[in-house]
């Protein structure tokens, strides 16, 4: 169980950080705040170490494991990867529903 919740933990800092607007949102909003560039430091505005921390911080919360830790650092590690799989899984199914746009002829 707990490896499925180092899993999604690792896909939500994902999704939030590397595909939407929200690190460039409040880098942006702040900077307006204080009259100044604004930057989100590390591990706030990276995925990789987001999702380490956050899932060591997990893992010692409960039965920490070399085999946890590792798992931890390998979803962290793929982050990038993570990512792109994301993006590859929006454009097939884009594309896939533009297909069926054709096949049915639906406007």
């Amino acid at each position: 169980m707990i490896y499925l919740t180092l899993l999604y933990i690792t896909l939500l800092c994902v999704f939030i950080i590397d595909l939407t607007p929200f690190i460039d949102d409040v880098e942006e909003k702040l900077g307006k705040w204080l009259s100044c560039k604004v930057i989100v430091p590390k591990p706030f505005g990276c995925s990789l170490c987001l999702s380490w921390w956050i899932g060591l911080i997990i893992i010692l919360f409960n039965k920490p494991t070399l085999s946890l830790i590792c798992y931890q650092a390998l979803l962290s590690y793929l982050t990038p990867i993570i990512a792109d799989v994301f993006i590859f899984l929006k454009l097939l199914l884009s594309k896939i529903i533009t297909i069926l746009y054709i096949i049915t002829k639906v406007d």
